[in-house]
């Protein structure tokens, strides 16, 4: 009798001594005990081998063309709304600002009125046939007059000669931003550019 007394009691203490085990793993009597699957949890992972680190890499490739499939969708949404109101074009291309870094004669800086323009802006094109180094010189202008830099002199003098022949068709817009490739500060930026089949009639 005093045997059983014994072993019972033993028995008791070893269920105190396992509930309070299990309390301090915050479970309740009934939870199982940690697996290798529940503690590969917690452990933190090691760091993955190089290769996997490469394998992980930006792809930067992907990462351009995908920016450029927006930028044709940007552009061809913005032409089929000028053809919508102006008419069918029949030309449209990319050509980059020139003369960005330079002053204008006012002192302004024309990089810097170019950070606040937006791309989709409309810019006007206006003639310089006095301009000391290009009779044919076009100079890039936002709608408040402030002169941003230049077309490409072989272009502007394409421009120059058909809007003698057919008026005013040429349309321009912003079409992106050029950044410097380390400090990712603006540089000068892209036009996108369009001729219309027809010059619109502007009423007086």
């Amino acid at each position: 009798m005093e045997s059983t007394g014994l072993f019972l009691l033993a028995v008791s203490l070893a269920a105190v001594v396992c509930v309070a085990f299990l309390s301090r793993l915050g479970r309740s009597p009934g939870s199982t005990l940690p697996n290798s699957t529940e503690e590969a949890r917690i452990t933190p992972d090691p760091p993955p081998p190089a290769k996997q680190l490469v394998g992980n890499a930006i792809d930067w490739d992907k990462v351009a063309q995908e920016m450029i499939e927006r930028q044709h969708a940007h552009d061809l949404a913005f032409k089929e709304a000028l053809e919508k109101k102006y008419g069918p074009t029949d030309k449209s291309f990319h050509t980059k600002i020139a003369g960005v870094s330079h002053k204008n004669e006012d002192g302004t800086r024309r990089r810097r009125i170019l950070e606040d323009c937006k791309v989709g802006d409309m810019l006007t094109l206006i003639h310089e046939p006095d301009n000391p180094y290009d009779p044919n010189a076009l100079a890039i202008c936002t709608d408040d007059g402030c002169q941003l830099g230049y077309i490409e002199r072989r272009l502007a003098g394409e421009i120059v000669r058909d809007v003698r022949r057919h008026g005013p068709r040429w349309v321009i817009m912003l079409s992106h931003f050029n950044h410097h490739p380390e400090t990712f500060q603006i540089v000068g930026a892209t036009l996108y550019v369009l001729r219309l089949v027809e010059a619109p009639v502007i009423a007086s």
